[in-house]
């Protein structure tokens, strides 16, 4: 790496005349030789080569590729994601692989196929079909079939017809009537058309999103645990922050909301970083537009407490979840939300003023757009419930769904993302152990934003793919990189 060597004259191209006195970006991208990747402006390159005593399966592989190509040559660069370290062990291979567009990963005698994965997604060209949405879409209005029409998708029953809007399905159905002035959802919905929550900056990118989700040690985890290959859905996603990142990896992933405002800001972040296995549509969650039984993972963080009946809503997204599949709900918590409850009637008294009350407000790093987006959400939104750990519990209890665990846990004594997998059981603790986490809730609102938990549970029924993989587990890893080493003949997977 520390030496190089010029690009021999007969491989070497001619630069066109006008180009000869380009500078900058301009002048790097011209191409000077047959191997334009690998040359820079003043024709040298920095060659490796690799004999087979040293490294016989890649120059067998070489080999290959200059018998079908004609080129002897590959580019060798580091094998990372811009925002990740480079990767040291088979697992951390296979994650990256997952995580990004490379079509094939070889390790050792390991070839692995991306086109062989489930949750791979051809580029959608003509509008006409989408792997992500297929066998997905249904009528909100009549329960039946949808038909494309141009850029409209029509009701095989009753006809009416929904229209889609830069790319997103507007299936948007009323479940009250629309003259009733105490329609919480209306309400709601025009709020947030109003103030899109979070809101994207102007220098968001596919890295710059990751890494704010990874500090968040809940969304952390949670891409660490939804498996690769599945399908999730994200009801009331917002601006599709967490959609948008839990797609990134090779996941199906589509977010929905009654906010179409919301959702632009979100799919024009898919569609500027070609995050291909997302897809964003507008829905009312008491009227879903998908038929039951379609994901391994459906997740509502913080939308039943701002509606009318979050019990019922809970009840609407419990068939969208596969036999196996899981299901997991932020709420806000009846004890942690009364910090937030006193601030707001300070904020109401003083006009609004004296925001440094609010601790995330005075954080410094925060835009101003962001600082209105969260004033309005937590202290100007027009209908808010809190909700206990033993009212979602019985929940899970009434429509048969098995819990898995709480965050923060139900019991003091167990960390609820320490193990960093929020598919493994926890025990659901007593009475008394829920009343001490919440109280502790309360008391961790002075120092950060408090009163929002979550809650995880199973549907139960035969396992979906979702159950947790072992075989790319630190200690199997080890294993199957040893077999590489030796193994006579390719395996493809």
């Amino acid at each position: 790496m520390l030496l190089v060597a010029p690009v021999r004259d007969e491989k070497r191209l001619e630069i066109p005349l006008e180009l000869v006195n380009a500078q900058g970006l301009e002048r790097l991208k011209q191409t000077r030789s047959v191997i334009p990747a690998v040359t820079h402006v003043d024709y040298s390159a920095r060659i490796q080569t690799v004999d087979a005593q040293r490294h016989g399966l890649l120059r067998k592989l070489m080999e290959a590729f200059y018998a079908r190509t004609g080129c002897p040559v590959l580019v060798n660069t580091s094998f990372n994601l811009g925002w990740d370290p480079i990767v040291r062990t088979p697992r951390e291979a296979y994650n990256t692989f997952m995580s990004c567009n490379i079509d094939m990963l070889c390790m050792g005698h390991f070839v692995l196929s991306k086109a062989s994965q489930r949750a791979t997604v051809r580029v959608v060209i003509d509008h006409t079909s989408d792997e992500v949405f297929t066998d997905k879409l249904t009528s909100p209005c009549c329960s039946t079939g949808l038909s494309h029409h141009r850029d409209t998708l029509v009701c095989d029953q009753c006809g009416y017809a929904f229209p889609v809007t830069e790319h997103i399905p507007q299936l948007f159905w009323p479940h009250e009537h629309l003259d009733n002035t105490a329609n919480v959802t209306e309400l709601v919905k025009a709020f947030y058309e109003e103030t899109p929550f979070p809101n994207y900056d102007d220098q968001d990118t596919v890295s710059a999103l990751i890494e704010k989700s990874r500090r968040g040690l809940y969304a952390r985890c949670l891409g660490d645990t939804v498996p690769y290959n599945s399908s999730v859905l994200e009801v009331g996603c917002g601006t599709g922050q967490l959609t948008n990142f839990l797609g990134i990896a090779c996941r199906q992933v589509i977010g929905t909301d009654m906010c179409l405002n919301s959702l632009k800001l979100g799919e024009a972040f898919r569609k500027a970083h070609d995050l291909s296995r997302v897809r964003f549509m507008q829905m009312n969650l008491f009227r879903p537009a998908l038929k039951p039984g379609q994901f391994d993972v459906v997740l509502c963080n913080g939308v039943l407490h701002h509606t009318a009946d979050p019990y019922g809503g809970f009840q609407a997204l419990v068939p969208l979840v596969k036999p196996g599949g899981y299901i997991v709900i932020g709420l806000y918590n009846k004890y942690g939300r009364l910090c937030t409850d006193v601030r707001r009637r300070l904020f109401l008294f003083t006009g609004g003023r004296a925001k440094w009350i609010d601790p995330i407000l005075r954080t410094a790093k925060l835009s101003d757009d962001k600082r209105r987006a969260w004033f309005a959400d937590q202290y100007c939104h027009p209908h808010e419930s809190k909700h206990t750990f033993d009212e979602v519990l019985q929940w899970f209890d009434d429509t048969g769904i098995h819990f898995v665990r709480g965050v923060p846990a139900l019991r003091p004594e167990d960390d609820a993302l320490h193990d960093g997998n929020l598919f493994l059981p926890q025990p659901r603790g007593t009475a008394l152990d829920h009343f001490i986490v919440q109280m502790g809730q309360l008391f961790a609102a002075g120092q950060k934003e408090g009163g929002f938990f979550v809650m995880i549970g199973k549907k139960p029924g035969l396992s979906t793919d979702t159950e947790v993989n072992d075989f790319w587990s630190q200690e199997l890893a080890e294993t199957q990189l040893e077999r590489m080493k030796t193994g006579p003949q390719p395996v493809t997977i």
